[in-house]
């Protein structure tokens, strides 16, 4: 009991965390009970110290990493997010009850600063921001969200969205964990019309490419047959309902019609457009083709002109005959050559083709059927 009653006096002959940390260190998962209680005080007086007694190199691993992050949650969720970033950056520990725990973690840190930005927004103290550069500490935490939804693989989307709630208008976040689940219109449909950031959009699209090939097709039909905001949940927000953009559309033909269907492209364009709204992206197309002809005529001259090469090398070959039968002798032990592996000389003697070592004759064989 000495060690729980530390912080409250100065008398105490050990005196400040470095023992109680040290003791605490020492125990091991069976003891988490005790690791607990007595690492109060630490939490409490000593914030940035008290992270020691968690992820000491000879425990860190074996503590019961699901217990801890209850108990650090419970005295400072800032110290819990501090423990969940070092177990995954620094000592690897991934699994997706960790990777939920940090993100939905982080989710809630944002959670409670989005009041004080919304109320900012609404006197007209800040404008309106692109996620991530809001002011305070609600930026830097999105930031931190995105990063850990981007890079970490194990948590549940599914999860997350449920725990965002659609309470707050965290797009980006959504955008992310929708292109996670391989719901990628909805993500595409925030990138184009929510947020409204084309080199989004394609960035989601060249990262998704591999996994669906017609990502960018389907990019092409979010900018002209855009989605409701309530098939998102949207609808609560005071958002402009989406419009068809033709402009972004036809830049999407234009510099990525090697990734689109080309007769799906022109089948969405509608009715009334125009033949010069489409020039740029029919002769781009048309250049692209003629290019591929070119190459293929090029290609196809080559080839021809190897095989006609190798046609005349094999009769080359061929016009030197030898007729060899069962009857001939060898040159060198003057045995009938019968059916074994022969060669034959410049001067067209016939030798098995073991003796050719022995034989004396400083001209090498032309041949060896």
């Amino acid at each position: 009991k000495q060690y729980a009653n530390m912080q409250n006096t100065q008398k105490h002959e050990l005196g400040g965390p470095e023992h109680t940390i040290k003791y605490l260190q020492d125990l091991g998962p069976e003891d988490i009970d005790l690791i607990k209680e007595y690492s109060k005080w630490v939490i409490e007086k000593h914030p940035d110290r008290c992270l020691d007694i968690f992820t000491d190199p000879s425990t860190v691993h074996t503590l019961p990493k699901e217990q801890v992050v209850h108990h650090l949650k419970s005295m400072n969720p800032d110290i819990a997010l501090q423990y969940l970033e070092r177990l995954i950056d620094i000592w690897n520990v991934s699994s997706q009850e960790i990777e939920n725990s940090l993100i939905i973690l982080l989710v809630e840190k944002v959670s409670s600063e989005w009041p004080a930005y919304q109320g900012m927004l609404a006197a007209g103290v800040v404008e309106p921001c692109i996620p991530g550069s809001e002011p305070g500490q609600l930026g830097t935490l999105r930031l931190r969200l995105t990063h850990f939804l981007e890079r970490l693989q194990n948590y549940s989307p599914t999860m997350v969205i449920r725990s965002l709630g659609y309470e707050i208008p965290l797009y980006q976040e959504l955008a992310i964990l929708y292109g996670r689940q391989r719901e990628c219109d909805k993500a595409l449909m925030l990138y184009c019309h929510v947020l409204r950031d084309r080199a989004k959009a394609e960035e989601f699209c060249d990262k998704y490419y591999e996994i669906d090939n017609q990502i960018y097709y389907k990019l092409l039909r979010m900018y002209q047959c855009p989605m409701s905001l309530e098939a998102l949940r949207l609808d609560k927000f005071k958002l402009e309902e989406p419009k068809p953009d033709m402009g972004a559309a036809i830049d999407i033909l234009v510099r990525h019609y090697k990734h689109i269907d080309v007769k799906e492209a022109l089948r969405l364009l509608p009715e009334e457009t125009k033949l010069q709204d489409v020039e740029e992206f029919m002769c781009a197309i048309l250049r692209d083709r003629t290019k591929d002809s070119r190459r293929n005529l090029l290609l196809k001259s080559l080839n021809l002109s190897d095989n006609l090469k190798v046609k005349s090398q094999k009769m080359f070959y061929q016009k030197d005959k030898l007729i060899v039968t069962t009857e001939d002798s060898c040159a060198v032990c003057n045995k009938r050559v019968g059916e074994c592996a022969i060669a034959f000389y410049p001067d067209r003697r016939i030798v098995h083709y073991g003796c050719m070592s022995r034989d004396i004759q400083p001209d090498l064989p032309t041949s060896s059927p």
